[in-house]
């Protein structure tokens, strides 16, 4: 039988955020922001006591139903595992729930001290000795929704990550993913002007 809490770390929202997730029963830890994605969710990982973590970023979302589909599934499933990949759709809330693409992430992990997030921005779970071993849940049994580039929030989003990427570039943090977002974040600048 699988653990069940609910972890909700406020990085300095200004809405009933933290109000909110208490009143749904979680509990709730205040990070101050560093500019650092990964920081900030190796601190979420380190408040979790179940021995498997279920990640969603604040603009993320999935269905109760679905939430029902991944437990049962990872019941049957997950002995040789340290992560699954989930199926994420990225939808524009400013546009009628328009679907604008979608990609596979790792959202479900195994709760051990030797796996954690890496990466300012874009942040990519990593295990220590560089091997993970992933399967991926069929979309059927999970489906994740992110809300992160509406029309509205697209270029203030695109400018904020590559600040970041900018930084990472300067401490030598260089490799090909930095490169492949970095010119994400250009070509949605573009796109916008």
């Amino acid at each position: 039988e699988l653990m069940w809490e609910q972890i909700v770390v406020d990085t300095g929202s200004t809405d009933r955020t933290i109000e909110l997730a208490r009143a749904m029963g979680a509990k709730v830890f205040h990070f101050d922001w560093i500019d650092d994605f990964a920081a900030a969710k190796n601190y979420a990982i380190e408040q979790a006591m179940g021995d498997w973590i279920a990640f969603l970023d604040a603009d993320e979302y999935f269905s109760k139903k679905t939430m029902k589909n991944v437990y049962h599934w990872l019941l049957k499933h997950y002995c040789n595992y340290d992560a699954c990949l989930s199926k994420m759709i990225n939808i524009d809330v400013d546009d009628g729930n328009n679907v604008l693409d979608f990609f596979y992430t790792v959202r479900f992990f195994r709760n051990t001290s030797n796996i954690r997030y890496e990466g300012a921005i874009h942040e990519q779970l990593c295990k220590a000795d560089g091997n993970l071993q992933i399967i991926q849940i069929p979309a059927e049994v999970c489906t994740i929704y992110h809300t992160g580039y509406s029309s509205r929030r697209i270029r203030a989003k695109c400018e904020r990550n590559l600040k970041y990427l900018l930084v990472e570039e300067q401490q030598g943090k260089v490799n090909s993913t930095l490169y492949y977002h970095m010119a994400e974040c250009y070509a949605g600048l573009a796109l916008e002007e």
